[in-house]
């Protein structure tokens, strides 16, 4: 049972806009004729933002928008994700590139599940987020991470040539009094 609370934070659709728009995560539902193949869009003000449309389209328009617009790569991954959300009822959720009109080329996160099946009839809703900031980020720290691992071969490397010298190497540096200050020595 929800509290006043609750009801009054959960069930605010104000709130609920915001965190959604704030978060760049629009909502969708794909109606879909399974007899003639015929799909429709209903997108919500973030989601059509998302697709880089100013109005709403008719639903046909909307899906074949959102539809042609995903890197072609991605695209069986997408349509095997949907597949799988339509037989098993199941959340399903993937990440894929989509090519924006204004803004292109940005990532996506989109997640649904079956909400409505009858006869030849079926209705998907879900949400569409762009995560490129995210997906920026990691690859940013995967850079650094290599970049780290990279200076500690190299460290390793000179290391390991140092020690292995035949002759005298000494590392020293000046101090402020001008004296020399030793920092290594190999063996």
């Amino acid at each position: 049972m929800k509290t006043s609370t609750e009801r009054r934070l959960f069930d605010n659709p104000d709130w609920v806009r915001d965190i959604l728009n704030t978060s760049s995560t629009g909502l969708w539902s794909i109606c879909v004729n399974t007899k003639t193949g015929k799909a429709g869009m209903f997108a919500s003000a973030m989601m059509l933002e998302l697709l880089g449309l100013d109005d709403h389209p008719s639903p046909d328009v909307c899906y074949h928008h959102w539809f042609s617009r995903i890197d072609p790569p991605a695209l069986q991954y997408v349509q095997d994700t949907v597949d799988r959300m339509i037989q098993t009822g199941e959340f399903m959720e993937v990440q894929y590139l989509w090519h924006h009109p204004v803004w292109g080329d940005i990532h996506i996160r989109c997640g649904g599940k079956l909400y409505f099946r009858a006869d030849n009839e079926i209705e998907l809703r879900g949400y569409h987020q762009n995560i490129s900031e995210l997906v920026d980020l990691k690859q940013e720290n995967l850079l650094k991470k290599r970049e780290l691992e990279e200076v500690g071969k190299e460290k390793q490397r000179y290391n390991a040539l140092f020690e292995s010298m035949l002759c005298g190497i000494v590392q020293y540096r000046y101090g402020k009094d001008r004296k020399a200050v030793f920092k290594n020595a190999n063996p």
